[in-house]
């Protein structure tokens, strides 16, 4: 799991933030921060083999073991709860997204028949065909939902339903439809995080609006510079978990003004603002303006340099272009002396581009008697 991962997943930990996300992606308010529940990210788990192939006891079982990124129970309390919700972040764009995360929900529904079927075993109140597989008539699974915040540069253009992914080509057309109504399909919510709206971003709740509309602008300075005025007594008392995923996520080289991990100002607590970190309701702030300030500076002057080199490049494109027409015309000049230039031969000097190619023929047309002589001498005078 790389760096930004795991700051972002430690910042959609906050319930706030992950509701935001949440209301973010059904595009409406869904989810109530206060019923969120925290509950176990490891999924663990066995399946039964087929016993019929002469394996090994311990090879009948099948182990495996996830993790979520984010998971919470939604609720009114822990013991209430109605659904379970989970967030994975994905920074690349995985063309295989869907079916993964498929994986991850039926493993999260698997759990969920475990633990009825332990309830059962201590209960003891199954009978008949229910008992032997732990799950009776009146059994019922929590919904388990995902969300995943996506954080790439390039919009996201993997499947987001099962069906996209699966090949039914290979039975005839007219059965295709039937195929696919036998076969479930399995559908994804995406949160385009650098692809929100303006008014979806303005939207959110939560502070994590600030890391959103940063990663969103993150390359328009222009835009970037108008967010953050807009924003800017928000960003002058950030959560020290959000300031270091801005730090790390826009790639700040300025790490003076930002606490980067929480060791580091565990024994700080009433730290003065000339390190621009302070207490606000018992929670340490970092005051990121002026991070972002030289974050900016340094992005224009970035710019500025890329723009030197451009313009040099430019520059040096342009005067070698200038001189090749002037050796092409320099050459023609002097085998006009000689008489009529054909077509093939000017064609190929205009076509030529190598500087010492063009002098090679120029020295050959200087010795010429004449255009035959130049024109029988041309292909053997090269470089």
């Amino acid at each position: 799991m790389g760096k930004t991962d795991i700051v972002l997943k430690n910042c959609l930990s906050d319930d706030e933030r992950f509701a935001d996300c949440y209301n973010a992606a059904a595009h409406g308010e869904l989810m109530d921060a206060s019923k969120l529940h925290v509950m176990d990210r490891v999924l663990d788990g066995t399946l039964s083999k087929n016993t019929d192939k002469g394996l090994q006891p311990e090879q009948e079982i099948l182990a495996y073991s996830k993790m979520r990124d984010v998971i919470r129970g939604y609720g009114d309390d822990a013991k209430t709860i109605c659904a379970i919700t989970c967030i994975e972040n994905q920074q690349d764009i995985y063309y295989g997204e869907v079916a993964q995360m498929m994986i991850y929900d039926a493993c999260q529904y698997d759990q969920q028949m475990h633990d009825i079927r332990r309830e059962h075993e201590k209960k003891q109140d199954l009978r008949g065909s229910g008992w032997l597989r732990g799950f009776g008539p009146d059994d019922r699974l929590l919904p388990v939902t995902t969300v995943c915040v996506y954080y790439g540069d390039e919009p996201w253009d993997a499947a987001t339903q099962l069906h996209d992914i699966i090949d039914f080509s290979c039975f005839p057309e007219a059965k295709q439809e039937i195929w696919k109504g036998l076969v479930p399909n399995y559908h994804i919510t995406v949160l385009d995080v650098k692809r929100m709206s303006d008014e979806e971003i303005s939207g959110m709740h939560s502070d994590l609006r600030l890391l959103f509309g940063c990663l969103k602008y993150s390359k328009s300075k222009t835009g970037f510079r108008d967010f953050y005025e807009q924003n800017q007594k928000d960003f002058a008392c950030v959560k020290n978990d959000l300031s270091v995923a801005m730090n790390v996520m826009l790639s700040m080289r300025v790490k003076k003004n930002i606490v980067n991990m929480e060791e580091e100002y565990a024994d700080k607590k009433g730290v003065g603002e000339e390190d621009n970190v302070t207490t606000v309701n018992g929670e340490e702030v970092v005051n990121m303006c002026q991070a972002l300030e030289e974050w900016l500076a340094d992005e224009r002057a970035e710019g500025r340099s890329e723009g030197r080199a451009e313009g040099i490049a430019e520059g040096r494109a342009e005067g070698r272009k200038e001189a090749l027409e002037m050796q092409r015309n320099f050459l023609l000049e002097l085998l006009r002396e000689l008489g009529n230039i054909s077509d093939s031969i000017h064609n190929r000097i205009m076509q030529e581009c190598d500087m010492e190619q063009l002098f090679y023929w120029f020295k050959l047309a200087s010795r010429a008697d004449s255009l035959d002589m130049f024109e029988k001498g041309i292909d053997k005078e090269t470089i």
